[in-house]
């Protein structure tokens, strides 16, 4: 009995090769030495070295343990659900001493490859870049050298580099492992804090074949703070935000901002608003801290993402808002006598000079809100937050009269950013 090909060939045979699920035709042979023996018919137990490669009696079964010779020849196939490296087929007929063996029998692995929503494969892989909170559903096939096999099943496990990334099923619940159905499957892919050059994973756990994309980003989202005085008492306590993910994915917000002399300060709110243009109350800064740092209003705040034990802050500008503040005024008088004859004022920052308008008003508040303007002075102080006016007995202040920074219009108190006070 020999192992033969379709033409009955009596040559070294090559090695039996097969994708996974393709059935695979093998040939048996009666000889007489060289001679064919078209009259036996012989009983043949078939078995094999691998208890995944199935013996059929046709390309879709039944599963069979050996054949019988018509004409001196027999028929089956082999099939296997799982690779295979190496085995061999032995025959042992009824009428010859000596079994004999096919091999090598090898089941090739078949390729799992990302595709698109088409099913094409994609190759090369381009990077993959999500905004944060963005969701994108992948797609997986097992092909072998004929195409999709969607007679493969398996598990296929999942894993990322990073665990900003999370893998996610079609109704948003964490996975770790999809189930081939028809040779294909797929996840959804999003994360929860910005990262750079991470990848993914699939492997095919029985089925020997894996894969992964690399490089995967996670972009930070645009946010820009604008910090303002809510109730006009000259200190900082609201934070209005412009940001691109909508405020239910953060936790909370930092924001710094100098005091007086310059120190940083810190700031720390929950947020717990949903929207892009959230505002949010924080703790008062210190009265009379109305402009930036020296340094600049640049990554002043930050976005806090709370993950289990993980948290992430992602930095963002904070720009000045606030309304410049006279933070202290005096009077002066003339060294002769006890008529007033200058006033000072100390500005929480220096004014952008426009001396065809009135800087700062006085009067009674409850009276009148505007108050009545003062034209400045020529020279005086080298501090370029003072400001002085020459004044003689007809000024009229009294006790309880106060001194404020004239609104805008007419009032020229207008600070580098572009702040100056309003008509209420």
């Amino acid at each position: 009995i020999r192992f033969t090909d379709s033409t009955a060939t009596l040559t070294a045979l090559p090695a039996l090769v097969a994708d996974v699920h393709q059935a695979v035709a093998v040939y048996l042979q009666s000889f007489i030495g060289t001679k064919a023996c078209t009259a036996c018919r012989d009983s043949v137990t078939l078995v094999t070295g691998n208890v995944h490669l199935r013996l059929l009696a046709s390309p879709t079964g039944p599963e069979i343990t050996g054949v019988r010779l018509s004409g001196g020849v027999a028929k089956f196939w082999v099939v296997s659900a799982l690779p295979i490296d190496s085995t061999h087929i032995t025959a042992q007929s009824d009428s010859a001493q000596f079994p004999v063996d096919r091999s090598p029998v090898r089941v090739l692995a078949p390729r799992l490859v990302f595709v698109d929503s088409l099913g094409q494969e994609i190759s090369p892989l381009p990077p993959m870049v999500l905004a944060l909170g963005e969701k994108r559903t992948v797609r997986v096939e097992i092909l072998t050298s004929i195409g999709l096999c969607t007679a493969c099943s398996d598990n296929i496990s999942l894993a990322a580099s990073s665990n900003r990334l999370v893998f996610q099923d079609a109704e948003g619940n964490p996975i770790s492992s999809i189930v081939l159905s028809g040779g294909t499957a797929s996840f959804v892919l999003t994360g929860w804090a910005p990262v750079q050059n991470a990848s993914i994973s699939a492997k095919a756990d029985s089925l020997r074949t894996q894969t992964a994309w690399s490089p995967i980003s996670i972009s930070s989202p645009v946010a820009e703070g604008f910090l303002t005085d809510s109730d006009g008492d000259g200190r900082a306590d609201l934070l209005r935000l412009d940001i691109s993910v909508d405020a239910s994915f953060f936790q909370g917000v930092r924001v710094q901002w100098p005091d007086t002399n310059g120190v940083l300060e810190t700031r720390t709110a929950p947020l717990s608003t949903v929207g892009l243009t959230p505002s949010i109350a924080i703790a008062p800064f210190a009265f009379g801290a109305t402009s930036c740092p020296a340094e600049g209003c640049g990554n002043l705040g930050q976005m806090v993402i709370v993950h289990g034990t993980d948290t992430v802050l992602i930095p963002f500008p904070v720009r000045d808002g606030l309304v410049p503040v006279i933070v202290r005024a005096t009077l002066h008088y003339a060294s002769s006598t006890s008529i007033k004859d200058t006033l000072w004022v100390r500005v929480s920052e220096p004014l952008q000079p426009d001396q065809g308008k009135p800087w700062v008003s006085w009067g009674r508040a409850s009276v009148d809100s505007l108050g009545t303007a003062l034209a400045p002075s020529q020279g005086g102080p080298t501090d370029p937050r003072d400001l002085f006016f020459l004044v003689d007995s007809s000024f009229l202040a009294s006790p309880l009269d106060s001194i404020r920074l004239t609104a805008n219009p007419p009032g020229a108190a207008i600070d580098a950013a572009g702040n100056a006070p309003v008509r209420f």
